[in-house]
Order: structure tokens, then sequence, then C-alpha cells
């Protein structure tokens, strides 16, 4: 696909989804998603190689995030941040973020400061390591997660990242109906959950967001 189609399509399917990006946002994506491209043929960065895939199943997924929750001007940190999502999208969505992608994997980070440098996202900071080891607990907004497999995990995970008042944002397929049960039926789950379904378009798949907002009794 050339460059302007992909441009052209992307922008349109994100103003379809609710989102209006500027003609700019859109070329930085373009340029992260070259960059992604260009480091997967010799590091395993992502399993979708399909220009206008990467556009709905990376990019639009991430930002669609923001339809549910509000993200602008947050602290949010991106745990299991892999290729940079969605970090890198919430970043280019909104510059007045401040977003930590949080990876343990060096050659996955070597990618993500790349990339952070080549796109000249100052909001945006690559730390290497585990969630478990950020030094500063309590100090995010949000914590967002489309890389830990069950809500018990994230929730596990991230909890020690947020503020008092913050929230967890777990990205996933099809909705969790029987993990969000089992959160439900804690005695004392500190949580108070929130869910989404949705479907991508182009039939990219089913999505759905489940989010745990702290709560204090």
């Amino acid at each position: 696909m050339h460059n302007n189609n992909w441009l052209d399509f992307f922008l349109t399917a994100a103003a379809e989804a609710g989102t209006i990006l500027t003609r700019q946002q859109g070329e930085l994506f373009l340029r992260y998603m070259q960059e992604m491209l260009d480091w997967n043929k010799t590091t395993n960065i992502t399993r979708i190689i399909e220009p206008q895939a990467v556009a709905i199943k990376h990019f639009l997924d991430s930002i669609l995030i923001a339809r549910y929750i509000d993200t602008a001007s947050k602290t949010i940190a991106d745990v299991g941040s892999g290729a940079g999502l969605p970090g890198i999208p919430l970043a280019i969505l909104d510059p007045a973020s401040r977003i930590v992608l949080m990876e343990s994997v060096g050659k996955k980070c070597a990618f993500l400061k790349h990339a952070v440098r080549t796109l000249g996202l100052s909001n945006v900071e690559v730390y290497n390591g585990r969630a478990e080891s950020w030094p500063e607990p309590g100090s995010f907004d949000l914590a967002v997660s489309r890389a830990i497999a069950s809500l018990e995990g994230c929730s596990a995970v991230c909890r020690p990242l947020i503020k008092r008042q913050g929230a967890i944002v777990c990205m996933k397929g099809r909705l969790p109906v029987d993990e969000i049960a089992g959160l439900q039926k804690r005695k004392n789950p500190g949580f108070a959950i929130d869910s989404h379904s949705y479907s991508l378009p182009e039939h990219a798949g089913e999505r759905s967001l489940v989010i745990l907002r702290t709560c204090f009794t």
C-alpha cells in the first residue's frame, strides 16, 4: 500500500471510529509503522506485518482506549510494551500525556528507544525492566496492558504502579466474562470494575477493555 493511501486509510478509519487525527499525527503513525516493520526483519517485534492490519489491529486498537477512559494529560504506564503498544499511539494522540514504556526484553527496548528518538516523542520514557521493579510505586494515573493474559495477573502487576485514585486498563480480545465474575466475587476486590466491548473495523476482530478503578471503603 502506497504511503499516502495508507495514511488516508488510517486517518479515515480513526475518524469513523470517533478519533480525529491531524495529518501530522498520521505521518508520525506512518513513520512508526515503517520503523517497526523495518526492525521486525531482524528482531521479533510483531507478528502483524501487513500495513493495513498494523493500522487497525495495532494503532487504532490502541487509541480507542481514549473513547472509554480519559487519557488526556495523564501519566500512563504501558506494562509489557513490546513494540510500544498502546503507549506510543497514546503519546502521539496526546503530547501532553507522560508515558513510560515498560519492557524487560533488551532487544525490544532498543527498538522502543529508537522509535521514541525517531518520532521525537519528548513525552515518552523507556524503562528496561519488569513493572514489578519500577522504583516509584504509586506514580501513575493509569496503567495499561495488553500483554498480561489474565485479569488477575494484570491487576496484581499493575496495582502497585497507580495512584490512590488511579485505574488499570486491561486490553483483551473477547470480553472475559468469567474472569470479571471471579474478581467481583472477591470479598473486597478493591476495584470498581467497568467493561466495554467493540469490534474493530475491516472485520479485524472483537476487542474489549476491562477497567479496574481503585476504590477504598
